[in-house]
């Protein structure tokens, strides 16, 4: 298979029909180890070429603990004008290196979250830390006002 062809289906078109539900990891589960390091590399560089993050992208260098990829991510953690892109980037910095300091920064960033349809998600990247810190934090909404956040949040923390 050609190499475009497989980064295609590693990283489909970035709209609804293409993406929802679409999970690549059996892809890169299956690639030799040259493979993988192109893949890599050719990943970083289209981050680099749209200046933007894909998460997409960024997701899927978390799951191959790209450490490579790690300077390019804390550009982009930087450079990001969306908190809630910046949240799934400090994620998957810390999916890669365990760096601790993406915890406070996830926190920082959920506590900018005004709308509740950018709180229920974020749920999911903070319990991804699997960290007492974000835990507790995530405690603090089981009893929100707002029953879809109360809900989330407990069930994020596997309470009833």
């Amino acid at each position: 298979m050609e190499i475009a062809q497989l980064i295609n289906q590693i990283i489909p078109p970035s709209d609804w029909e293409h993406r929802e539900g679409f999970m690549n990891m059996h892809i890169i589960d299956q690639l030799s180890y040259s493979k993988r390091q192109l893949v890599e590399s050719l990943l970083m560089e289209k981050l680099i070429e749209k200046k933007s993050a894909d998460t997409l992208i960024v997701e899927t260098l978390a799951y191959m603990k790209s450490t490579k990829s790690l300077p390019v991510l804390n550009n982009l953690l930087i450079t990001s004008p969306d908190n809630f892109v910046k949240l799934i980037i400090a994620t998957s910095i810390f999916k890669i290196s365990l760096d601790y300091a993406m915890v406070d920064i996830a926190i920082d960033l959920f506590l900018t979250f005004n709308d509740k349809y950018q709180k229920i998600p974020a749920f999911v990247y903070l319990k991804s830390f699997n960290d007492n810190k974000t835990d507790a934090f995530i405690k603090k909404y089981i009893n929100d006002p707002d029953y879809l956040i109360s809900y989330k949040a407990k069930r994020h923390l596997g309470l009833n």
